[in-house]
């Protein structure tokens, strides 16, 4: 996960600026907000972090479970929201995969060279298996099997 120093950083070097008070002029705050950011005595609002996530270049989403975990006040809850980052770069990576398959992947149609038109929508299965290696140390789970089913005109 990213920190603010990170976020700041990237900010700096995707706009070109030069300076902290280069980063307050655009989120439209005081230069020693964004100092107390860089030194972990403030955070941004929510508003204000959506706005660094766009400067720089990130996920929105991701931004906003990423300052949660920031200003998780405990082990605990810091966990929770790592586990939520888990799941939504797990569910990103899915969503590419199926957009991939999808984009390379040619119609029944086209493989048997006929040309053929149909009201029905078409549907796509995709079977991935994967196996979670927690960073933890413990054990791989056991090899997992999901299918996502959809379907598109």
């Amino acid at each position: 996960m990213r920190n603010m120093i990170d976020y700041l950083e990237a900010v700096r070097d995707r706009q070109n600026f030069n300076s902290d008070t280069d980063i307050a002029h655009a989120l439209g705050i005081k230069r020693s907000s964004v100092s107390a950011y860089r030194r972990g005595i403030a955070f941004p609002s929510k508003k204000n972090m959506l706005e660094l996530a766009r400067l720089a270049g990130v996920d929105e989403q991701v931004a906003l479970v990423e300052l949660s975990f920031m200003q998780a006040a405990d082990e605990e809850t810091r966990k929770v929201y790592k586990s939520l980052m888990e799941k939504l770069t797990g569910v990103a990576s899915i969503a590419l995969m199926c957009v991939l398959c999808l984009s390379s992947t040619p119609s029944r149609a086209e493989t048997q060279g006929e040309h053929i038109q149909s009201h029905l929508p078409k549907i796509y299965i995709i079977t991935l298996k994967c196996r979670h290696y927690p960073e933890t140390g413990e054990e791989p789970s056991k090899l997992k099997q999901m299918r996502v089913i959809f379907g598109y005109e």
